[in-house]
């Protein structure tokens, strides 16, 4: 076995990603390292962290390659939400927090300081990435959100059992106080919410009672395991038609880290024998008699296959 072959066996335990103190570690010198730029062996991604695999660096590579660049740092806020898969959260920025007083600039990563981040608060991933737990990251967003937003992902959270009332609430307990960022917004628009049913967002309500009046029978928030083995929840599934009918931001509002999650997820979807069909809120408020209309014609052309 070469040297090469034990840096991509070092590398496939973090997302093909490696510290150069690893590298080290095993006899090579910073000029080979090097050596392996020119030859496309290797890739550098931070200081002190390099890819065996070439850029683009997809989203959770990102995160990763940030914990290893800096060991005290964690993913949070909207990307720790986009992690949990917690709906809205993508964004195109990647969110670290660092203890306060630590100095740091990552190229694409917008840093946050905390004096507050204990243990209970964050997760290990065996790829090396550490993130926020929900329950966190839903404080944080509180600090960053406006209140529909927020509430919206704290619904979907709880919808998936991404997190538990009691989670909230102790986070709630230990994290509000006077001038933290995020604790108003938090007590106003997320406490109320605890002990109650979980809610769909606005738009599904409207789309499942007009799909219900055309006389289908849609399931929200359905569960499917994808061949990939991802666990999914449809907005709203027509099961005897194997339709999953999902409801979107408006365009404009959509980065395109979430376009490119939603393709991927759309491609295992089909491969598990399902029909995706993408809506966005503006066709809810604009067309939702056509949108009505296509599902309806969907769903009988799917069971007279």
């Amino acid at each position: 076995m070469s040297i090469d072959d034990d840096v991509v066996r070092i590398a496939e335990r973090h997302h093909h990603l490696a510290r150069t103190t690893e590298l080290l570690e095993l006899g090579l010198t910073h000029r080979q390292i090097r050596r392996r730029f020119t030859g496309s062996l290797l890739f550098p991604v931070h200081r002190g962290v390099v890819s065996t695999v070439p850029p683009p660096f997809d989203f959770e590579t990102r995160a990763v390659a940030a914990c290893l660049a800096v060991p005290a740092a964690v993913v949070s806020h909207s990307a720790a939400a986009y992690m949990h898969h917690i709906r809205r959260s993508p964004r195109e920025m990647l969110d670290l927090t660092v203890p306060t007083g630590r100095h740091m600039r990552l190229e694409g990563v917008h840093v946050h300081r905390t004096k507050a981040l204990p243990d209970a608060d964050v997760q290990q991933w065996i790829n090396g990435l550490r993130l926020t737990t929900p329950a966190r990251s839903l404080f944080d967003l509180a600090a960053i959100l406006d209140g529909p937003a927020l509430r919206s992902a704290v619904e979907d959270a709880r919808n998936k059992g991404v997190v538990t009332d009691l989670e909230l609430d102790e986070i709630g307990a230990r994290l509000i106080a006077p001038g933290r960022p995020g604790s108003a917004m938090f007590r106003e628009i997320v406490a109320p919410l605890l002990g109650s049913p979980p809610t769909q967002s606005g738009y599904e309500v409207i789309v499942r009672e007009a799909l219900r009046e055309a006389g289908l029978e849609p399931i929200p928030q359905h569960p499917l395991r994808l061949p990939n083995g991802r666990r999914v929840f449809m907005d709203l599934a027509l099961v005897d038609s194997h339709i999953d009918v999902e409801i979107d931001p408006a365009p404009t509002h959509v980065s395109k880290s979430a376009v490119a999650a939603d393709k991927a997820r759309d491609v295992q979807l089909a491969l598990a024998g399902w029909l995706p069909a993408r809506f966005t809120e503006d066709d809810v408020t604009d067309r939702l008699r056509s949108l009505v209309g296509y599902v309806r014609a969907l769903h009988r052309q799917r069971l007279a296959a």
